[in-house]
């Protein structure tokens, strides 16, 4: 099974049409997405009409969870706050629903975990930037991989004997090590 695993599209439609065009090519079984469908672009219920479309499974990042005001958006910087407040407005509510509708975690055909920011307080929305940020998000993953976004940096933790990091466009999963991969950003 081949899988696609993407995030942080925040409403820009043309990067998620092409992003989905290369996944087509690339003869992807399954898509994923993890978070943040909505917030900065110009087009969120598009993008969001291409996700509920595309992909199998999806988690609620914050800008998500923001336009539903399910997260505080007293500490977004300005941008993030005037992005929010736009598509609040510039949604449908089917799309509003579906937002609504989506987990902080979920587990994929029993191979690996998807969560927006931390496994260990999704609802927090915390990034992963340091071995000891992805350390306490591996104490607590069940699974070999969590798939995560949130910071826009394509990097992968390891937990082995201790924890170690690649910042590799290609890695190889060892038996017995866990592993926590941030996907990049679609925008």
């Amino acid at each position: 099974m081949r899988y696609a695993i993407i995030s942080d599209i925040h409403a820009n439609l043309e990067a998620l049409e092409a992003v989905l065009a290369d996944i087509k090519k690339d003869g992807v079984d399954k898509c994923v997405c993890v978070g943040d469908i909505v917030g900065y672009g110009a087009n969120p219920h598009e993008c969001i009409e291409l996700i509920r479309e595309h992909c199998r499974v999806c988690v609620a990042g914050n800008h998500d969870f923001a336009t539903i005001e399910k997260t505080n958006i007293e500490f977004f910087n300005q941008y993030a706050r005037q992005a929010t407040l736009w598509t609040r407005q510039n949604i449908t509510e089917d799309d509003r629903k579906y937002l609504e509708s989506l987990p902080l975690v979920a587990d994929v055909d029993d191979c690996f975990t998807l969560v927006h920011g931390t496994l260990y307080a999704p609802a927090l929305f915390d990034y992963i930037q340091t071995t000891f940020d992805a350390y306490l998000s591996l104490q607590v993953l069940q699974k070999p991989v969590c798939f995560v976004g949130h910071s826009h940096v394509p990097i992968s933790f390891f937990l082995d004997d201790a924890v170690t990091y690649s910042t590799d466009p290609v890695i190889k999963l060892k038996e017995g090590v866990k592993a926590i991969i941030n996907v990049g950003s679609v925008e």
